[in-house]
């Protein structure tokens, strides 16, 4: 391996809380549960278990993805983004649609509510029309 002393060295002079803030956090939960499975396989003592696992992580905190992980990495991040300002830009604008819905409304309520409001009271003028007519609709209904 080309960087066995490098990661020795990063190992042994890092304690592994810094080497886990010096990896991403992703990586950092896969690190931490590749070392939990290996301490869970090794029946060996514990300071051997704690010393594999700071070695892997230092070794991983030197591992870099191939050029095309990356790049296929940078076009899902893209489209990912791409999504996202889409649907804001979807959703900011049926917003604004709503409010303007909202705002002819409650302009034009009060003049409605004086329409219904003048037409029950020229329908009850005459009771009896009135009265005779709410009869035929609870039969009909």
């Amino acid at each position: 391996e080309s960087f066995g002393p490098l990661s020795h060295i990063t190992t042994s002079q890092l304690s592994q809380s810094r080497l886990l803030t010096l990896l991403g956090e992703y990586r950092k939960k896969q690190l931490l549960s590749l070392s939990e499975e290996k301490s869970r396989k090794s029946p060996d003592g514990k300071l051997a278990e704690h010393k594999s696992a700071i070695e892997s992580i230092g070794r991983a905190g030197l591992v870099y993805p191939p050029l095309e992980e990356q790049v296929k990495k940078g076009e899902e991040q893209k489209s990912k983004l791409d999504f996202a300002q889409k649907f804001v830009r979807q959703i900011s604008r049926e917003a604004v649609v709503v409010d303007r819905k909202l705002t002819t409304l409650y302009q034009v309520w009060p003049q409605i509510m004086v329409s219904l409001i003048q037409s029950a009271v020229m329908d009850m003028a005459d009771r009896k029309t009135y009265m005779k007519k709410c009869m035929e609709d609870l039969e009909k209904g």
